[in-house]
């Protein structure tokens, strides 16, 4: 998670000393989460369940919940899509799956 953007812009005018900072209240922030998927009997599955997260790309927005070893909520949050975090991979060690460690990304609006 980033903070909150500080929208600030500087001047600079000419024969004074010093500049003036026009401040505004903060903007939005980046929010990440690793997220796996896995259990897909074929790297096609894997694929087909990636495009369906990322034709939500814009389309979710609302109130982000996080839960798990402690539950979060994060409002005005618009979902980005995903980046792969490694290659997918067939794990043939006893699970015979196919897996894919991906980042899912959101941009939260304001507090």
């Amino acid at each position: 998670m980033s903070p909150f953007a500080l929208e600030i812009v500087t001047h600079k005018f000419f024969g004074v000393i010093g500049e003036t900072h026009l401040v505004d209240a903060t903007g939005g922030r980046d929010l990440q989460l690793s997220y796996t998927l896995s259990g897909y009997l074929t790297s096609a599955l894997l694929k087909a369940a990636l495009n369906r997260i990322s034709d939500k790309a814009g389309t979710l927005t609302g109130t982000l919940s996080v839960t798990g070893s402690r539950t979060e909520s994060y409002a005005q949050c618009t979902f980005l899509g995903y980046e792969m975090s490694s290659d997918s991979f067939y794990d043939g060690g006893g699970n015979h799956y196919w897996i894919a460690d991906i980042v899912l990304r959101w941009r939260q609006r304001s507090r």
